[in-house]
C-alpha cells in the first residue's frame, strides 16, 4: 500500500497515515550549477560537493520532527553540468577511489545517470505524519527542488501515480537507505570530504608549500617570504612557460593551450578533460 503526496504537504481533513518508507522525488537545486558565471567570493552563492542547502522536514502528529539534510553528493545533486560526464568521475581521467566514494555516498537513485528526476528513500518511524516540507538553508541562495514523495509500507512495488515512476524494488534504495536516527552518517560525510579535498582548495593547502629551486625560476621574477610567496613564484613560472608554449612562430597566441581542461564558468569541482575551449581563438 502506498500514497503520493505533493510538497509541501500538510494534513488537514485527511485521516492520519503512516508508512515504513518515504521516497522523496526530485533531488536537484533551483540553481543547477556550482556558482554564478565567472565564479563568486560570496559563500551564499557557492554550491559545492558537501554543501548543505536545506532540510527535508517531516513533522508527526505528536509534535516531533525529523530533519534530513539536503547535501550535494548525498541527498542532492547537479544535473546540467553533470551531463558532460566530467572527470575525475568519467573518461580516461576517472579516479576509481573518487568514483567509489561518490557512488557510495550519493543516495539519489537516477542522479548518477543524469535522469531529470531522482529519488532517495527514508526509513520512517511508525508515527502518523502531520506535514512534510523543504526548508532551504538561510545561509544559501535558492532552494532544493523536490516535488513530492511516495509513502509506502513495503519495498518492491513500481510506484507511478505521482510525478515519476519509482521502482522501489531496486536494490539501490536498500543499499542507500537514509535513516532518521542517523540522517547523515559518518561514512557519507567522510566520502564527500575526501572528494572535496581532491577537487577544491582549502586553507590547509596553503600551509606547507615546498619551495622551487633557483634553477627552475631563475629566468622569471620570484617572490620571497611565506607559502603565499612560493605559490606566487609558481604562478609566474607556470604562466610564463604556458604563454611561450602556446605562442606560434607567427605571433598567434592560443587563448587556451591544446587539450586544456575546463571547469566551465559555473562549475563545481569536476571538470571536462581536454575541452579545448579556446585553443583556436585569440582574445
Amino acid at each position: 500500500m502506498h500514497q503520493w503526496v505533493n510538497f509541501p504537504y500538510h494534513k488537514e481533513n485527511e485521516l492520519p497515515f503512516q508508512g515504513k518508507y518515504l521516497f522523496a522525488v526530485g533531488g536537484y537545486h533551483c540553481f543547477d550549477n556550482g556558482c554564478p558565471n565567472w565564479g563568486t567570493a560570496d559563500p551564499q552563492k557557492g554550491r559545492f560537493i558537501g554543501d548543505c542547502m536545506g532540510d527535508l522536514v517531516i513533522t508527526y502528529t505528536d509534535g516531533e520532527a525529523d530533519c534530513i539534510p539536503l547535501i550535494f553528493g548525498y541527498t542532492l545533486w547537479f544535473h546540467s553540468v553533470w551531463m558532460e560526464n566530467p572527470a575525475p568521475f568519467f573518461g580516461e581521467e576517472a579516479n576509481g577511489s573518487l568514483v567509489a566514494d561518490l557512488r557510495s555516498a550519493l543516495a539519489l537513485k537516477g542522479a548518477w545517470e543524469g535522469e531529470k528526476q531522482s529519488a532517495f528513500c527514508i526509513a520512517l518511524p511508525q508515527k502518523d505524519i502531520q506535514s512534510i516540507c523543504i526548508v532551504p538553508d538561510s545561509q544559501k541562495e535558492g532552494t532544493p527542488v523536490f516535488c513530492g514523495a511516495y509513502i509506502a509500507d513495503e519495498m518492491g512495488e513500481k510506484l507511478s501515480d505521482g510525478e515519476v515512476l519509482v521502482d522501489t524494488g531496486d536494490s539501490f534504495f536498500a543499499e542507500h537507505l537514509v535513516k532518521t536516527a542517523d540522517p547523515y552518517p559518518e561514512k557519507c560525510r567522510s566520502a564527500l570530504e575526501r572528494i572535496g579535498y581532491a577537487l577544491h582548495t582549502f586553507d590547509v593547502d596553503f600551509e606547507s608549500v615546498p619551495p622551487y629551486s633557483a634553477d627552475e625560476v631563475s629566468t622569471y621574477p620570484t617572490f620571497c617570504g611565506d607559502s603565499f610567496a612560493e605559490i606566487a613564484s609558481r604562478v609566474v613560472w607556470h604562466n610564463m612557460r604556458n604563454l611561450l608554449s602556446r605562442t606560434d612562430e607567427d605571433g598567434f597566441i592560443h587563448t587556451s593551450y591544446q587539450n586544456a581542461p575546463s571547469w566551465r564558468y559555473d562549475g563545481f569541482g569536476p571538470y571536462v578533460a581536454k575541452a579545448n575551449s579556446y585553443f583556436d581563438s585569440f582574445y
